[in-house]
């Protein structure tokens, strides 16, 4: 599966009353886990953009996010990468790939950032807060 396709699928599953049991899914198509190779593989698409989205607050409408993030990964051929700076912020259980900053401070935790931006080869990280408060 691409990484549009992928994308193409969280917005078909998109729901607002909550995100799709990926463990009650996968127990009704298979009797064990598919191998984690399968569950982590990336594709290496070379016209797709790796793009941050930092968490630094509490979402209140992470489905609205998510749907955003979707649609733009399916348009302009980008994945996100939520970097989380509050914990478990939810939209992992979206499908959404996120990365949770560790550190003992505040310069640990941006220099943990930073190392997963070059990891990423992230193009930019925008706030969630701008995606969030841009025009519909």
């Amino acid at each position: 599966m691409s990484a549009i396709e992928k994308y193409q699928t969280v917005l078909e599953n998109l729901s607002r009353h909550r995100p799709t049991d990926i463990d009650a899914l996968l127990a009704k198509t298979s009797d064990s886990l598919p191998p984690p190779a399968t569950l982590w593989r990336f594709d290496l698409d070379e016209d797709i953009s790796h793009i941050g989205i930092r968490i630094s607050a509490p979402l209140e409408a992470p489905a609205r996010l998510v749907g955003k993030m979707a649609a733009l990964a399916v348009e302009k051929r980008i994945v996100p990468i939520f970097i989380s700076w509050v914990g478990n912020c939810g939209l992992q259980h979206f499908g959404m790939h996120v990365e949770h900053i560790a550190g003992a401070d505040a310069a640990a935790c941006a220099d943990y950032e930073e190392h997963l931006k070059r990891m990423w080869n992230l193009a930019i990280i925008i706030e969630a807060d701008e995606i969030m408060t841009a025009p519909k």
